[in-house]
């Protein structure tokens, strides 16, 4: 029988809470989170992702165009290189302009692509995956610091000097292995590069795509720490297992991710709907 009493000053009647009462209330809240949690898992993490850090209509649009954009930059720099290497004869060989130059250009394009995708990614994230998401992310971003210093030396301070006015050039700015920028170079897109894609790859869950992004992000990771060997042994021929990674694999998981972006529902949209596309 419920119980009933005054509110005081407003001389209205309302029913008190008893022990049984607010029982079966802890009891229903904690079933609700319960399946809430369940739903969680199932749905690939969404909602933890809307109550954690809002994933807004702004971050879908910058990680899915950011995403194609490198995918996009991807397409034309692999048969760049392919086109500078049969020009040269082999691959071992630096590839001659004007080949050399416009992949310059490309991954001056390119490395702040991946920030902002990997910066997208990070807001993606479940908060189970924020850690390995956010030290990914400073991983690219110091890949992509690297990459911009060494490929715009290159493109200006590499085609206005050389051994006569620079003792030394050919250790600091030549494409023969060894020198400096080389070596740069591989410390950036095989090692930091390879190491986030692997740190990231836990981060993708739930629906079909995602698990395809994550199977594809380790593929992209192996092979890019794979290429470090061609420093170590001294034999270029190995660092193109590297290029493999980042080239030919990293590209289409660009795309995947993508598409997986564009698939996940914004929170600040009227039609939110807290499930993943499959």
């Amino acid at each position: 029988m419920a119980l009933l009493g005054l509110r005081r000053g407003t001389g209205q009647v309302r029913p008190l809470e008893s022990p049984l009462t607010a029982t079966h209330v802890d009891r229903t809240g904690a079933l609700a989170a319960d399946e809430a949690v369940r739903l969680n898992g199932a749905n690939g993490g969404a909602l933890a992702r809307q109550v954690s850090s809002p994933w807004t209509r702004a971050d879908r649009l910058m990680g899915k165009w950011s995403c194609y954009l490198v995918f996009a930059l991807g397409l034309a720099y692999v048969p760049t290189m392919v086109a500078g290497f049969v020009a040269v004869g082999g691959l071992s060989a630096p590839i001659p302009d004007p080949y050399q130059a416009a992949m310059e250009l490309m991954i001056l394009l390119l490395a702040p692509a991946l920030v902002v995708a990997f910066a997208a990614l990070h807001r993606y994230a479940s908060p189970s995956g924020k850690t390995l998401s956010l030290s990914a992310l400073v991983l690219v971003a110091l890949m992509a610091g690297i990459t911009i210093c060494v490929h715009f030396v290159v493109l200006t301070v590499g085609r206005q000097a050389n051994e006569t006015t620079l003792p030394g050039f050919g250790l600091l700015f030549s494409w023969t292995w060894p020198s400096m920028i080389y070596a740069l170079d591989i410390a950036a897109w095989d090692f930091c590069l390879g190491l986030a894609l692997l740190l990231v790859a836990p981060v993708f869950s739930g629906s079909r795509l995602a698990r395809w992004v994550r199977y594809g992000a380790i593929l992209s990771g192996v092979l890019c720490l794979a290429g470090i060997a061609g420093a170590v042994l001294g034999n270029m021929t190995y660092r193109d297992i590297g290029i493999l990674g980042y080239g030919g694999v990293l590209p289409v998981v660009a795309l995947l991710m993508g598409r997986l972006f564009s698939r996940t529902p914004a929170s600040d949209e009227q039609s939110f709907s807290p499930r993943l596309a499959a």
